[in-house]
């Protein structure tokens, strides 16, 4: 009795673990088209949406150069989000294989060098992070030079936004931790 017990809690705990990797799975596939939509939404509205003479040709091209580096921003967010899905369904893969045995199919033939499990994934980041170089390069060679500021206003903005990134980063999830 006892083992039929053990039996059907370890398929229980199978079946668990391979919904929820399942659907980490489809959430990895997500990212890259999400990032694609975003950037091209993002690139959009920086080179094609005209202000109409709402904004002054300075701040027109200062709302540019913000929504550029945005996109770059959230481009780069973006791929550490990919990192952690699959950091997180490689915590799942290791009782699946125990559970599945031999079974679970071998990845190790065919395997890109140096990226081993990761390289789709790495291929989908370097593509994004691609994106992400082209915004901060267009915000920063095409409209921040019509904002008529100096350089250095630039990147302090750009630092004290990716300080309040990681700040976010580190504080937001503390704080539904009791």
């Amino acid at each position: 009795m006892t083992n039929t017990l053990d039996a059907d809690k370890a398929k229980a705990v199978f079946e668990q673990h391979f919904t929820q990797y399942r659907m980490l799975n489809e959430q990895l596939n997500r990212i890259p088209p999400f990032a694609v939509t975003l950037t091209g939404g993002f690139w959009y509205i920086a080179v094609v949406v005209a202000s109409y003479g709402s904004l002054t040709d300075e701040l027109e091209s200062l709302a540019r150069c913000l929504v550029m580096t945005f996109a770059g921003l959230c481009n780069v967010m973006l791929v550490l989000i990919a990192i952690r899905v699959r950091d997180v369904m490689r915590a799942y893969e290791a009782s699946l294989k125990t559970y599945a045995g031999t079974a679970w199919p071998d990845t190790t033939r065919g395997r890109v060098p140096l990226l081993g499990d990761y390289s789709m994934i790495a291929m989908y980041c370097t593509l994004i992070l691609v994106g992400a170089l082209l915004s901060f390069i267009a915000a920063i060679i095409i409209f921040w030079p019509q904002t008529n500021y100096p350089w250095c206003w630039y990147a302090l903005g750009l630092i004290v936004t990716v300080v309040c990134m990681i700040v976010g980063y580190v504080l937001l999830p503390k704080l539904g931790r009791k």
